[in-house]
């Protein structure tokens, strides 16, 4: 089901522009009181999760108020017991990340040998925020027929999001997609420093299976969380119990069970094997090693794997070069009007004032006239031969090649630990760490695969860890301290060596294979690799005075981006009217200009360095929860944030300065090379919060 906080009473929020601070843990409050409606001072509050025994235990002020912080979602029992008073016992309470219920408790006299037990029946109703949000729980996560296992698809399912098809991706409430702030535990889990959010490997996605809960905030958020003007995507890991579990699930699609499209005309079985398959394997539970340690209800470990593997082989109609056009042959008599007539590029004059060419006899290129690189190039063999007539057209037959595609093979694995760790009831430490590796490639009707420039899917890997301590030093003094690291590195994978086949250009270093703009298929082949890094600190500290909840935070993120951009020192070659009569349309073919050598244009890009740029992100927020009377309690909040202008590791960075001298020109306007940071500082991202709740 999803659930959704509901005030009776609107909000007035100003959201700021800022990956949420707080991590997963909701917060317990109410009122302790006597059947005449006095409060209860000093009476101990302990709070348990009934599934790992964890123990949280304060004690009520003397309004009788009491204040439990940083409970893991899960299910839980209270128990409240008091000199005189018969002891309290709730049970089945419900906790759900980011919220925070009431639980007020009335005490009826006698002894504390005596007891009064109240189980819960229903969700319990976060009183004490304005914020608005959806919740799937482990019970719902497990039924969830979510795609591919992914967590961003769960969005979905959820009110208020829309699906962007072609973005790969969602939006919340109608905001820019890459102002969602997604976090894991508390800690981002979005590509660093470009900040992008989608469906496949922009945001590190763990195992459904191991997920306590994954939650969307839309609107009313305190000045607790940050870097949510798109919305929220929380994701919450589970934690081991003092049962062990393991849970596998497995869908697994063979080939024999698909059949091929009504118009593929060949037969798609073979020796590729076809599947598709997705499986997640969760395992938890005390952390024992027999005869030295026993970590019942204090130490619980959980792990997962979980995989989707996709192997599919598709029938495609393509466009291949002709066995006559190797041979030069460009008359294309199947066409009306023949191929486009092609000119000798060597015949090139100037009679009068016009420039003219000698045409080809036939529209064929002599073989005395094929540039030996070309030849070389050919004979690689790269693409399959034609096996049907194709459609004619005067630069030669499309849609000639009917051929089975090589295998689409993707794997994409992901795997988490965390261990959670309780040293007494009011100090408690987990840690996690998850890492998704994705690797495959794209099907194609290359005679020689490797030439095909989107043939590899670009290896990513995506990390993500956090270590999180959470202290109760009073009753009311508590805080919370979490670091992290989120980290996404991709590139491309290797390509061609230059020189193994032979492919000399004169004057050109082979340090890539040269690219041939000719089409057919074929693109440029440089290498890239990116890595970005996020490495975090977050603390939160709570204090409560009277009838104020006063809470304090910082974070700081350190945000490092390494970047080896596509490039291609061995060039591009550009061979648009190498045959063309000089300034006439509808004359020329690129892949005869091609045969001769005959470049137009050409392109050498290298990058002389790698772009570094470094920056930090502050962030400082204080949040009063004021209960001002019974029924109504305001949410004052205040959040300053920073980020850094960026600068790079080594300062080898450029700007366009429009008052500089350019000093090859002497005009105005130059790049220059400026040291340090580039652009100035703005401190007033102040962002203020306001939410008052009424309740009857």
């Amino acid at each position: 089901m999803y659930l959704r906080t509901a005030p009776l009473l609107a909000t007035l929020i100003v959201t700021g522009t800022a990956a949420g601070q707080t991590g997963g843990a909701a917060t317990l409050v109410g009122t302790v009181k006597d059947s005449t409606g006095a409060s209860v001072p000093g009476a101990k509050i302990t709070v348990v999760n009934t599934e790992t025994a964890f123990v949280t235990e304060v004690v009520s002020g003397d309004d009788g108020a009491y204040y439990v912080p940083y409970l893991v979602p899960g299910s839980y029992r209270v128990k409240v017991v008091s000199e005189g008073f018969k002891e309290f016992v709730r049970e089945g309470l419900t906790m759900r990340s980011a919220e925070t219920p009431r639980v007020d408790i009335q005490f009826e006299l006698g002894s504390l040998s005596e007891s009064v037990t109240v189980t819960a029946d229903a969700a319990l109703l976060a009183t004490e925020n304005t914020m608005s949000s959806y919740t799937m729980t482990a019970d719902v996560l497990k039924e969830v027929p979510g795609v591919m296992k992914r967590t961003v698809y769960l969005m979905q399912y959820m009110p208020g999001i829309i699906s962007v098809q072609s973005q790969g991706g969602q939006h919340i409430m109608g905001q820019a997609q890459n102002d969602i702030g997604a976090t894991m535990d508390g800690i981002t889990a979005k590509s660093p420093y470009t900040g992008v959010v989608n469906q496949v490997d922009g945001v590190i996605q763990g195992s459904i299976d191991a997920m306590e809960e994954v939650k969307v905030l839309t609107t009313g958020v305190s000045a607790e969380y940050g870097h949510t003007s798109g919305g929220s995507l929380k994701m919450v890991y589970k934690s081991g119990t003092n049962n062990l579990h393991v849970s596998f699930e497995d869908r697994h699609l063979p080939g024999k069970w698909v059949h091929r499209n009504y118009l593929t005309q060949l037969p798609t079985t073979g020796s590729t094997a076809w599947y598709y398959q997705t499986f997640d394997l969760v395992g938890s539970g005390p952390f024992i090693i027999p005869g030295l340690y026993n970590g019942r209800n204090k130490t619980f470990w959980l792990a997962d794997y979980a995989i989707n593997h996709e192997h599919t082989v598709n029938e495609s109609v393509g466009t291949v070069p002709t066995e006559a056009m190797f041979n030069g042959d460009f008359s294309f008599r199947d066409a009306p009007g023949g191929g486009l007539p092609i000119y000798n590029p060597f015949s090139t004059r100037q009679v009068g004032t016009t420039w003219t060419r000698d045409p080809l006899p036939g529209n064929i290129v002599p073989r005395s006239l094929f540039d030996p690189v070309a030849v070389k190039f050919l004979d690689l063999g790269i693409w399959q031969k034609p096996n049907q007539p194709g459609t004619p057209s005067r630069t030669g037959p499309s849609r000639n090649l009917v051929a089975l595609n090589t295998c689409r093979c993707l794997q994409r694995d992901r795997w988490d630990f965390k261990v959670d760790h309780q040293f007494s009831p009011n100090h408690k430490i987990f840690g996690r760490y998850s890492h998704g590796h994705h690797r495959g490639q794209n099907g194609d009707n290359f005679g020689r695969a490797e030439f095909n420039a989107s043939r590899e899917i670009n290896p990513v890997d995506d990390i993500n860890g956090v270590l999180n301590y959470s202290a109760i030093f009073s009753r009311n003094l508590f805080n919370e301290f979490r670091i992290g690291y989120n980290r996404r590195a991709a590139s491309n994978p290797s390509r061609p060596d230059l020189a193994k086949h032979g492919i000399d250009i004169p004057g050109v270093t082979p340090e890539t294979f040269p690219f041939f703009n000719i089409g057919f298929g074929i693109a440029g082949m440089g290498f890239f690799r990116n890595v970005g890094e996020d490495r975090v600190i977050q603390n939160n500290l709570t204090l409560l005075r009277g009838k104020h909840s006063l809470k304090f935070g910082y974070e700081v993120i350190w945000t490092l981006f390494s970047d080896k951009a596509t490039s291609l020192p061995s060039g591009q070659y550009n061979f648009g009217g190498g045959t063309a009569l000089p300034f006439t349309p509808n004359t020329g073919i690129d892949f005869a200009s091609f045969l001769m050598g005959t470049v137009t244009s050409a392109s050498f890009t290298k990058q002389l360095a790698l772009f570094l740029p470094r920056l930090w992100t502050h962030d400082w927020y204080i949040q009063d929860d004021w209960k001002v009377a019974r029924n109504l309690t305001l949410n004052l909040g205040l959040r300053w944030s920073y980020s850094s202008p960026f600068k790079t590791k080594w300062n080898q960075q450029s700007q366009f300065d429009p008052n500089a001298t350019d000093p090859v020109t002497g005009l105005r306007g130059a790049i220059t090379h400026p040291v340090g940071r580039i652009g100035k500082r703005d401190l007033n991202n102040f962002q203020p919060r306001l939410g008052p709740i009424l309740f009857t």
